[in-house]
């Protein structure tokens, strides 16, 4: 059995902000893109936690347990919790942006 997958109140918050983004200024088929992403990396964590790269932060030490991994345009920064088997989804950034000056 794979490791669960959960997020954070704050990860799905800003998810659930892209999405509406989506829906209002760009259409359904974006949203449900974004959502089906969302899905198929849930899964993927689920068998694979450590797939994503490590998020290195210049701000501070307190990232070094964090990974990324991209969800559609966004980058989903996780933590991996061994001893719970699980992945904790942290915070989804736009990929666009500085996410790691962000982190910490």
């Amino acid at each position: 059995m794979g490791y669960s997958v959960a997020a954070t109140p704050s990860f799905d918050a800003r998810l659930d902000g892209a999405i509406r983004y989506r829906i209002e200024n760009v259409g359904t088929r974006s949203a449900r893109a974004l959502l089906d992403a969302y899905d198929n990396v849930c899964k993927d964590l689920s068998a694979m936690p450590r797939m994503g790269k490590p998020a290195n932060s210049p701000n501070t030490e307190d990232t070094r347990d964090l990974r990324w991994v991209l969800v559609d345009s966004y980058v989903a920064v996780y933590r991996v919790d061994e001893p719970a088997q699980a992945v904790i989804l942290v915070d989804p950034f736009f990929g666009g942006s500085d996410w790691q000056k962000r982190l910490g």
